[in-house]
């Protein structure tokens, strides 16, 4: 069962990394091997904001859909993502950010297992790599949409 947690210092303002990692119709764009993403119903729970969503993922020769719930606590600076259906076994992905002097702290943890043997083994073999690219696709992203605090701060 491939986990990763990851902690890491980004130039952004927490409240605009919380925007780009739920602004998943976008994901196909930058994302790797995301090929489409519906939104299928948004919730409110007290302070949670939240939607479920299905995304199709294509790898090598793997197509698959799942759905899952993204919940958000901008107050906590948390989204949290469960599996809902789908070909995995269990989804678990969280991503806390925290701001700090000049951005804030990137707070990453995905745990995640296939039922299907066969791609279990291709994801397992290259798990580390791939997660690398998912988080650098992020940061890259946020690069790319979001001004950095410093600028911000010259700006004013």
């Amino acid at each position: 069962m491939p986990s990763r947690s990851e902690q890491k210092f980004l130039p952004f303002r927490a409240s605009d990394m919380i925007g780009l990692v739920t602004d998943v119709r976008r994901y196909p764009e930058f994302l790797p091997w995301c090929h489409a993403v519906r939104i299928r119903k948004h919730f409110q729970e007290g302070d949670v904001q939240g939607f479920e969503a299905d995304m199709v993922i294509k790898f090598k020769m793997f197509t698959e859909t799942f759905t899952s719930t993204v919940k958000t606590n901008h107050a906590e600076g948390r989204v949290d993502v469960s599996y809902v259906k789908g070909p995995f076994k269990h989804l678990d992905n969280s991503w806390v950010f925290t701001d700090v002097e000049h951005g804030c702290m990137l707070d990453f943890h995905v745990d995640f297992a296939f039922r299907n043997f066969l791609l279990q083994s291709v994801v397992t073999a290259l798990f580390d790599e791939a997660m690398a690219k998912v988080v650098g696709a992020f940061e890259q992203r946020a690069h790319n949409v979001c001004l950095k605090v410093g600028e911000d701060m010259a700006a004013k």
